[in-house]
């Protein structure tokens, strides 16, 4: 085992042959799983975050993605996760192919006003990402639209642009959009009802 409870610098590869900790905060098991744990010494997954503290009632970040510009930035400046996955190719035993994107991006770069979003990408038909999602700095989400204008939006620019609801046939459900307006006590009211019954 390797304890190290002080700084270290490496220049150059490190490897470990069985469990190491650092800090008693990161913790590498490499026996037979080579999984990563940051704040546990039995990570379950090949990277495992957690946290044990008093917070019982809110939210803590447990993993932040920086990404800054060597010159000014800009409008669409983002951060992300990139999901990948291997195709089925029998050429080349199967390349890998980008899955989805989950980013945030900037949408107002002014440090006066600045205001982000949060985009989906999908892959489709193997052409590569493109944007099935957005979530602006408003509030406003678009299907299929990088800039929805009212709380819900969908684009399409192929078929019918379409919604569907679907109740289970298993139980007297109906299937229907409510129109509601909220009174002066904050009580939304059904005012009808769209719908098959």
């Amino acid at each position: 085992d390797l304890f190290i409870s002080q700084d270290l610098e490496v220049d150059g590869s490190v490897s470990f042959a069985g469990p190491a900790s650092i800090s008693s905060l990161f913790f590498v098991n490499t026996n037979a799983t080579g999984n990563v744990g940051i704040g546990t010494a039995s990570p379950a997954n090949r990277l495992d975050i957690a946290v044990n503290d008093a917070n019982n009632s809110s939210n803590i970040n447990l993993l932040r993605l920086v990404h800054t510009s060597a010159s000014t930035a800009a409008n669409g400046l983002g951060s992300g996760l990139l999901f990948t996955g291997e195709d089925n190719d029998a050429s080349s035993g199967g390349e890998l192919q980008s899955l989805a994107v989950i980013n945030g991006i900037v949408e107002d770069v002014a440090s006066t006003s600045f205001d982000a979003g949060l985009n989906f990408q999908v892959n489709k038909a193997g052409t590569g990402l493109f944007n099935a999602l957005r979530l602006n700095s408003v509030g406003n989400l678009g299907i299929g639209t990088t800039s929805p204008a009212s709380l819900l939006e969908t684009y399409t620019t192929s078929g019918n642009n379409l919604i569907t609801l679907t109740a289970s046939s298993s139980s007297d459900l109906d299937t229907a959009i409510a129109f509601r307006l909220e009174s002066a006590t904050l009580t939304p009211t059904t005012i009808f009802t769209l719908g098959v019954d």
